[in-house]
């Protein structure tokens, strides 16, 4: 296997798009809107000349309305896909060589979606099928939404579905749970609906924006292709990616529960994890050896005793005293278990019904199922904030 090495990631600028950010359907496309104008904003400091953008989508209007210039219509008629999955699914193989001329040539490969609805559960694994094939080399990261949970649980079952075949095509798949950012609003009614969506893509765009950066912005200490390639190419599920920040003379300990407290993690923990690359982006005066330290000693000691470990250092003056943490962690022990018994323990806090898998259950499993969710949701839980049943922040407040 030929492998990319930090001379490729440089070469980009010079030889064209070889990052490509994927958003499929309507959730999945507004993610990708939403990183391209942030990404090309005077407050971006990413190399973006190698970074290109792409809009898969079944409804014509949402494609119109996108700033991002390539732009795929896979239905014909253009009306949506009326959230079957089916149809999304269908929809993008019948244009999956039209696909395929949009994502070849690239070594790195983001594709994001909303779970639960039509064209960007159906769609979003064809496409990571098609750019797995049109690049066997390249590293493919799935970043997906889960929705909210509701007494309406077919989203919820439609979301898994579409999980399940997405992660078979992809080397990473972040899923952020929408329930983590309405926790994170906490008990504001005012919060008006598209501003938490934005806060959503935040969220979408700092792990995005966290991979590239440690990829492409030069430093003192470099973390190449290669390492995050190492990292990512098989962790699954088992992946998670925070990013942190903060400022003043406890930094690097307020930045790091910053990046460990990050709605990306979904309320994991990295123990156990068997891979770890950090990046510390801060000013040249602002780089301190113990806040590094401190970090390394934090993070290995929630590690597996043989862990890899590697950290890198980007300058950035405009940080003016403050720094930004970015922790990849790979292949840990996921105390979350899978991805129905999550739902079932956001649903549990909530005081909904359980989803159950679609195979029959026994009594008995269903019994413990039950059992296992109510647990759940009387746990005491501390750190990271977002991850406390809404219930108990209410209590608390």
């Amino acid at each position: 296997m030929a492998w990319y090495n930090y001379d490729d990631i440089i070469a980009v600028k010079h030889t064209g798009k070889n990052i490509k950010v994927i958003g499929v359907g309507g959730g999945g496309s507004m993610t990708a809107n939403y990183i391209y104008k942030k990404i090309n904003s005077s407050e971006n400091k990413l190399p973006k000349d190698g970074i290109e953008f792409i809009v898969i989508n079944s409804d014509s209007q949402a494609l119109m309305n996108s700033p991002i210039l390539k732009r795929i219509q896979i239905a014909e008629d253009g009306q949506g896909a009326g959230s079957d999955p089916k149809k999304g699914r269908e929809y993008a193989e019948k244009c999956s060589k039209r696909i395929e001329e949009h994502v070849r040539n690239s070594y790195l490969l983001f594709i994001t979606a909303g779970m639960g609805g039509g064209t960007g559960t159906g769609a979003a694994p064809v496409v990571a099928r098609i750019a797995k094939h049109a690049n066997p080399e390249a590293l493919i990261i799935g970043v997906v939404t889960t929705p909210f949970t509701s007494p309406n649980q077919r989203s919820s079952e439609v979301a898994e579905a579409g999980i399940d075949e997405l992660k078979k095509e992809v080397n990473a798949l972040l899923i952020v749970s929408n329930d983590s950012i309405n926790v994170m609003i906490g008990k504001d009614k005012n919060a008006i609906y598209n501003s938490s969506m934005r806060i959503t893509d935040q969220v979408l765009y700092n792990a995005i924006s966290g991979i590239l950066g440690i990829i492409t912005e030069p430093g003192e200490q470099n973390a190449d292709f290669r390492d995050v390639y190492n990292l990512l190419k098989k962790a699954g599920t088992d992946v998670i990616i925070g990013v942190g920040g903060a400022e003043g003379p406890d930094m690097y300990r307020l930045a790091l529960e910053d990046a460990l407290s990050s709605p990306l993690l979904c309320g994991r923990k990295i123990n156990g994890a068997k891979g770890i690359i950090v990046n510390f982006k801060t000013s040249a005066a602002s780089s301190r050896l113990d806040g590094v330290n401190y970090v390394r000693n934090t993070l290995c000691g929630m590690a597996d005793p043989n862990a890899i470990y590697k950290d890198c250092t980007t300058e950035d003056e405009t940080q003016n005293g403050r720094i930004t943490i970015t922790v990849i962690a790979a292949d840990f022990v996921d105390e979350r278990g899978d991805l129905v018994t999550y739902i079932n323990r956001v649903a549990a806090a909530h005081g909904l019904k359980p989803l159950m898998k679609k195979e029959a259950y026994s009594a008995e499993d269903e019994k413990n199922e039950q059992t296992s969710a109510d647990m759940s949701a009387e746990e005491e839980i501390h750190v990271p904030d977002f991850s406390v049943p809404t219930f108990k922040r209410n209590k608390r407040n």
